[in-house]
């Protein structure tokens, strides 16, 4: 794990709601309430220079979606994400007004649209709030149109924070070959005057990456490789600009198992060389362990336990980190599971999520108090937090 105390992502309380649609007829005639999927709900991590963070969980806990607010690919609903102290929602404007009414489903559908802002005094209220709120992010974007300081601020953040995909079938152009791939963000961010050194630092980046001889790959289409030479191209795109902070989202799951260990590798080592920070996304603890430094385990939008990799997957106190552990496969052939799975039933709804633990549905520990009190993370020692009311008695710890 890195030394350095220098933080480059601090998410703050963030959240992102998804607003349910109804129907025509439902927004026509029908009065309720406006319903939202929690999928991410109010959750607090820092990334450090050169450290690589691991969020795990169950398919949608809301581990994508939290990569995805850092890339400000989505609009976060409330909190902050800063990057090296600076608030990226801001730096990343554009215009925030139309995404607002993008977001805010006033037209989609326009019958539902028309009912929800007109028919009570609430809509009409609500609606007044979300325009002046774009009125106000609008004049803020036009500011920011006649500041050169900050249009230079927003190419810089564009160049250290990128992204690797989880599918490398889908995230190459077909009409691209290797190296206008991986030249295509030198290119856009003007990152080197002449041609020359584009291709020149695309071939340090495909030698870089393990792509050997890089002259014979660069005049290659996506069609003419395999899935992990795709791969590989995907982590030399991410890295060829020197970024600071990657997102990488599930990176090696749509790959054989026999490449795996070779890209994760490659990636592992050009982080620690460059001092990137890393937010790996999975849901393999096998993977985490071997990539990550910290991590936080995801449920139903919440982090319900966070620190080092080693100390949570050796001793994990929530009962939710201890199912997802009971549930990896021992790799003995006579082994035969004994013991039940501190688990039941299935994931719940992320709408109209009830009152107390999220967990607590699931729980084999749960208490009446469980559904009374939602619990936040608490901290167990220095660098180490779980989000649980009884972790104590659940794992004989003395006060």
């Amino acid at each position: 794990m890195s030394k350095s105390k220098v933080p480059v992502i601090d998410a703050i309380h963030v959240t992102k709601l998804f607003p349910v649609m109804k129907g025509i007829i439902e927004g026509l005639f029908k009065r309720s309430e406006q319903q939202y999927v929690h999928a991410v709900d109010d959750i607090t991590f820092t990334i450090q220079e050169g450290e690589t963070f691991g969020l795990v969980g169950e398919s949608g806990c809301g581990k994508s979606t939290t990569g995805m607010l850092l890339l400000q690919l989505l609009n976060r609903t409330s909190g902050t994400i800063l990057y090296k102290g600076i608030d990226v929602a801001s730096s990343f404007t554009w215009p925030g007004y139309i995404s607002r009414i993008l977001n805010a489903h006033f037209f989609m559908p326009i019958g539902y649209g028309l009912s929800y802002i007109f028919r009570s005094k609430e809509s009409r209220e609500l609606f007044t709030e979300v325009m002046n709120e774009a009125i106000k992010e609008a004049r803020i974007y036009k500011e920011n149109l006649n500041d050169k300081e900050v249009l230079d601020r927003i190419k810089n953040l564009r160049k250290e924070i990128q992204v690797i995909f989880q599918n490398p079938y889908d995230s190459l152009s077909p009409r691209f070959n290797v190296m206008d791939i991986v030249a295509e963000p030198l290119r856009l961010l003007k990152v080197y005057p002449s041609e020359a050194e584009v291709e020149a630092r695309v071939l340090h980046e495909l030698d870089s990456v393990g792509l050997v001889p890089p002259e014979d790959f660069i005049n290659r289409f996506p069609h003419e490789l395999s899935g992990g030479q795709r791969q590989r191209v995907g982590v030399a795109r991410a890295f060829t600009v020197d970024p600071k902070f990657i997102v990488a989202d599930e990176p090696v799951s749509m790959l054989d198992v026999s490449v795996r260990v070779g890209i994760l590798r490659t990636m592992n080592q050009l982080s620690k060389e460059r001092g990137t920070a890393f937010l790996f996304i999975t849901h393999d603890l096998a993977l985490a362990r071997v990539m990550c430094d910290q991590i936080a385990v995801m449920y139903l939008g919440r982090i319900v336990e966070r620190g080092p990799t080693e100390e949570i997957l050796h001793n994990p106190l929530h009962p939710y980190t201890k199912a997802l552990i009971a549930a990896v496969p021992k790799p003995d052939p006579d082994a035969h599971r004994t013991e039940d799975l501190p688990i039941i039933g299935e994931v719940p709804s992320g709408i109209d999520i009830a009152p107390g633990c999220r967990f607590n549905p699931r729980c084999i520990y749960a208490i009446e108090e469980c559904s009374q009190i939602d619990p936040q993370l608490e901290t167990v020692k220095k660098g180490y937090y779980v989000a649980c009311i009884r972790y104590k008695e659940i794992n004989k710890i003395k006060n």
